[in-house]
């Protein structure tokens, strides 16, 4: 890395710390998955978008767009050592506002499985984080995968800069 991607995946490194303690503390200013992340988008409510580099490339197309209109986007280097850990909430966001309008899934029961996972406070390997997600989701890791897949061509389809 030269000294500005290295200064970059800190400013990342630090927000995404800053998602983790609030998906901890199951604050409604977390998104994830394609259908929450496009929500936020149409309803201007995102704050820090994360990209899992080399998962959304149209996405990744669009990240100095997002910037210009005021959102941070974080494209994820798989080199970084949580770049697992973001793949596995597919898409992910800090939001400006809580989503209006949108039912949530159980957040006390995401926060248990957070916790489980090494969310909670201690340390858990970056696999349990996915299966945490996934099982917050109540699907199977394939079905989940091939979910955001699907909802992420829909994301990419709709067009993320209306």
């Amino acid at each position: 890395f030269h000294s500005w991607q290295q200064s970059e995946a800190v400013v990342a490194f630090h927000s995404w710390q800053q998602f983790r303690e609030l998906a901890r503390r199951q604050d409604n200013r977390v998104a994830f998955g394609s259908d929450e992340i496009f929500e936020a988008h149409q309803q201007g409510a995102l704050a820090v978008l994360f990209v899992p580099a080399g998962a959304y490339p149209e996405l990744e197309a669009q990240a100095a767009d997002m910037q210009a209109q005021g959102v941070t986007c974080h494209v994820i280097n798989q080199a970084l050592p949580f770049h697992a850990e973001v793949a596995s909430f597919g898409l992910a966001a800090i939001l400006s506002s809580p989503l209006l309008g949108v039912e949530h899934l159980d957040l006390g029961a995401l926060g248990v499985q957070l916790h489980a996972s090494g969310l909670g406070g201690e340390e858990g390997g970056e696999n349990a984080v996915g299966a945490a997600s996934v099982a917050a989701l109540g699907k199977s890791p394939s079905g989940a995968a091939e979910a955001v897949r699907f909802k992420a061509a829909k994301v990419v389809q709709e067009g993320l800069h209306h």
